[in-house]
């Protein structure tokens, strides 16, 4: 006899008249099911959203009733991801907004090794911020080398001859790139600081420096969000990120299950967010990601052959 392959769907909880979204999904090593979602009166501009979960048994046909996995009171707690880790502990990474304004989002994690109780949320033994730093120290401002400042910049030159080597039309050609341009602008503002204009020193080769007023890197560092689960290959946990102030993505690594973190350089286009990682035969890691721009709404993909560090042009 073969074996029958269907589809059945089990609703987590009856209609609610507050908003339940962005649900992600685990399976547990005893084989249950641990689900989370957000709730509350809105998104970013309600402060009482928080991460709720909902368990199903193995073998089992219903879900639990629903329980606060993670709350920040006050604060709308935002886009849950749940995973295993290779020491099979439970990670928990989501993100409040501070000032209700998506470019103040702030990535928060939880990991449990007691999450197997039939009901219920998940014990916590750990809770923490992940700062998310894409640049180099900036200390006295954002210098003129900057890593992520460079790769953006280089970046955008590159989506601008991609765009005048596969546009055919000259008159649709001529508005993307004038589209393209104005959106570059903005993002390589956003990366120089030039929203925290502050007074700083400019170095110079040789470790001399002046005075002048410089960008600082608030915009490089906050804002960053969650949305798809991390990816894991050997010792390496690659989380995938989106700032919907800058609208393109980053990846944050970290080697030793959260110790320290490293990030990758970003990945520039014309609104690609909310990646998602597969892994091709040959060690070669693809990001899909939805497209946040303007018409047409297509697919971005980039690939990463270094485990995530560096990654190729988004197209």
């Amino acid at each position: 006899m073969q074996n029958k392959i269907y589809y059945k769907s089990i609703p987590i909880f009856p209609y609610i008249k507050k908003h339940a979204h962005a649900s992600t999904i685990v399976e547990l090593s005893n084989g249950d099911l641990l689900s989370a979602w957000f709730q509350g009166s809105g998104e970013r501009q309600a402060d009482d959203v928080l991460i709720m979960g909902s368990r199903l048994r193995k073998g089992k046909s219903e879900w639990s009733k629903p329980f606060v996995m993670a709350d920040v009171p006050g604060f709308p707690d935002i886009n849950p991801v749940l995973f295993l880790d290779t020491q099979d502990r439970l990670w928990l990474v989501w993100y409040i907004v501070i000032a209700h304004q998506w470019d103040t989002s702030l990535l928060m994690y939880r990991i449990s090794e007691n999450y197997l109780k039939p009901k219920g949320a998940p014990i916590w033994s750990w809770q923490n911020v992940i700062l998310v730093k894409p640049g180099d120290s900036a200390e006295r401002g954002i210098q003129p080398n900057d890593r992520f400042v460079k790769s953006v910049e280089r970046q955008i030159k590159e989506y601008a001859n991609y765009l005048e080597n596969t546009i055919e039309d000259e008159e649709i050609k001529r508005q993307s790139l004038a589209k393209w341009h104005e959106w570059g602008k903005s993002m390589l503002s956003k990366a120089k600081g030039e929203d925290m204009i502050r007074k700083g020193l400019l170095y110079d080769d040789k470790g001399g420096y002046i005075e002048q007023d410089t960008g600082y890197p608030y915009f490089q560092r906050m804002g960053w969000q969650t949305k798809n689960k991390a990816v894991i290959i050997g010792k390496r946990l690659i989380l995938p990120l989106y700032s919907d102030g800058f609208d393109f993505s980053l990846m944050a690594i970290t080697d030793d299950d959260g110790e320290i973190w490293q990030f990758s350089e970003p990945l520039v286009g014309p609104g690609n967010i909310q990646p998602s990682i597969a892994m091709k035969s040959d060690g070669t890691l693809v990001a899909y990601m939805r497209d946040n721009g303007p018409p047409p709404k297509r697919l971005h993909i980039s690939t990463s052959k270094d485990n995530g560090m560096t990654w190729s042009p988004v197209r």
